[in-house]
């Protein structure tokens, strides 16, 4: 194992799922799966939805081949208004979300993985046509807060993201402890642009806030206005 931007490099065998096999002819090590599909695949258990793949190291002519071999693959592209991202469906394997943002390019899976926000979001996959082998690569203390669903901050790119997202993993049965949502709201408030603003007014002002666009949800609002006298660890 080699460790790289406190990242671990796992070349030991992985179990290839019917997808990865799908995507073997058309990515290379420029190419890197990461979230929730390859933390799946780190770690021999837990769910995921969607397969992110994170071309930020290729050219944009080299991207748009990427989108053609997806397509020839069986992948069906869907209609995206976000410049930065693809996204395909199948019709029998999990669709595909491509993230192709060149503002934050990477040298390295390492420096990728230290820009999500938790630590059980740092796993990735990359694959070598040449050898034709798969290799892990996840943060040091991913397996242990992974196994144990605890979410821990590491680069809130967004705060309101962010709250999403540990609602998100509230409902897969993490839990957040104290001291991380205190970091996060510090964050938060250090960093509030006008719609955060708003959001914000909005909770203050309705503190049972149920929002049906699932920018928030009660739940949410509990986990990050305080939790009950003597909890520790707080479920979304």
């Amino acid at each position: 194992m080699e460790l790289i931007h406190r990242v671990i490099a796992d070349p030991s065998p992985v179990l290839i799922t019917d997808w990865m096999l799908a995507l073997e002819p058309i990515i290379d090590d420029r190419i890197v799966i990461a979230g929730s599909a390859a933390a799946f695949i780190c770690s021999g258990h837990g769910q995921f939805n969607d397969i992110d793949i994170f071309a930020n190291g290729i050219s944009a002519i080299a991207f748009d081949i990427l989108v053609k071999n997806i397509v020839y693959c069986g992948w069906a592209e869907e209609v995206s208004h976000n410049p930065r991202s693809r996204h395909f469906s199948h019709r029998t394997l999990p669709n595909i979300d491509l993230i192709y943002d060149t503002d934050n390019p990477f040298d390295e899976v390492g420096q990728l993985l230290e820009t999500f926000d938790f630590t059980v979001c740092q796993a990735a996959l990359t694959f070598d046509l040449f050898s034709g082998l798969w290799t892990k690569h996840y943060s040091l203390t991913f397996p242990f807060d992974y196994t144990r669903k605890r979410l821990v901050m590491v680069s809130p790119a967004s705060s309101i993201s962010t709250f999403r997202r540990i609602n998100t993993y509230g409902q897969k049965g993490f839990s957040i402890g104290k001291m991380e949502v205190t970091k996060l709201l510090l964050h938060f408030v250090d960093n509030l642009t006008e719609s955060d603003q708003d959001i914000l007014e909005d909770i203050v002002a309705e503190p049972d806030l149920v929002a049906t666009n699932g920018v928030y949800t009660a739940a949410w609002e509990r986990l990050a206005w305080g939790a009950p006298s003597g909890s520790d660890e707080l479920n979304g």
